[in-house]
This record gives C-alpha cells, sequence and structure tokens, in this order.
C-alpha cells in the first residue's frame, strides 16, 4: 500500500477537512477507528478572539482542547483563525 500512496494517479492522499460543527474530535475520531485510511486530518475552526485583556489566558483557553495525536499517528493540524495577527501568533504557540 505503501508504494501506491507515492503515486497519486494510483492512489491520492486521503486528508479529513471538516465542515463547522460537524467535524468534531468524536467525528474524527469515529471516521479513524470504523472507516481508516485516513492519511492526514484537521480541525474544525479554532476561532480566536480579535480582543481580549487577558490574550495568554484567552488563547491557552480556546486552544487547550487540541490534541495533535489524538488520532494515533495519523497528522493532525489545527485551524486557527482570527482577525488579530497577534493574538493568531499567541494561539499558535499553544497549538
Amino acid at each position: 500500500m505503501k508504494a501506491a500512496r507515492a503515486d497519486p494517479s494510483i492512489c491520492p492522499p486521503l486528508l479529513l477537512a471538516p465542515m463547522e460543527n460537524l467535524g468534531d474530535r468524536w467525528f474524527r475520531m469515529a471516521l479513524a477507528q470504523t472507516v481508516g485510511g485516513l492519511d492526514e486530518a484537521c480541525t474544525e475552526f479554532i476561532r480566536i478572539p480579535n480582543q481580549s485583556d487577558y490574550p495568554e489566558r484567552s488563547t491557552r483557553g480556546v486552544t487547550k482542547r487540541y490534541e495533535a495525536r489524538e488520532l494515533g499517528n495519523i497528522p493532525l493540524g489545527a485551524q486557527i483563525v482570527s482577525a488579530n495577527a497577534e493574538l493568531l501568533a499567541l494561539a499558535s504557540d499553544h497549538t
């Protein structure tokens, strides 16, 4: 199977990209355990507030649910979004 993945014309990589409010942690884990075959996955959007009096606490609180190894050996990327570049950078340090 590994050789097949090396040639995208035979077997392209399968990426799981969730729809908002549909592809949560439990959905990703259920798919990985029952269907399998995922090469990579990403989280639903993790929204970072645009303003905060306590930026360190706010970003850590929002990103604390991200677990990079929740799917075992399947890489899981975090999709973080914010209009505030400083808070976005701070949040990326916590993921």
